[in-house]
């Protein structure tokens, strides 16, 4: 028996106002820097640590929430074939 809808709507009705985005996120200039920081070393060390064969892995996220981690790893040129996300 699948759940899929159920959690669809769960994280659609979580933040309907996206208070955490505002407050933590993106919209929020501080927090924009620092999450923009944090993703530009985490990149660096993927680029360093895999070089070419970025092309020839996958990437198992645990807890993904709404999957923000994941969007941002296409941005180094992963596929969505590339990535997988599991959350409760």
């Amino acid at each position: 028996m699948s759940h899929e809808s159920e959690l669809r709507d769960l994280y659609a009705q979580s933040d309907l106002d996206d208070a955490y985005d505002r407050r933590w996120g993106y919209a929020n200039p501080v927090a924009a820097e620092y999450w923009g920081m944090r993703d530009e070393l985490v990149f660096d060390a993927i680029r360093r640590r895999f070089g070419e064969q970025i092309g020839d892995i996958c990437v198992l996220e645990v807890g993904t929430g709404h999957g923000h981690e994941l969007a941002k790893l296409q941005r180094l040129g992963l596929s969505c074939d590339q990535l997988i996300g599991v959350d409760l």
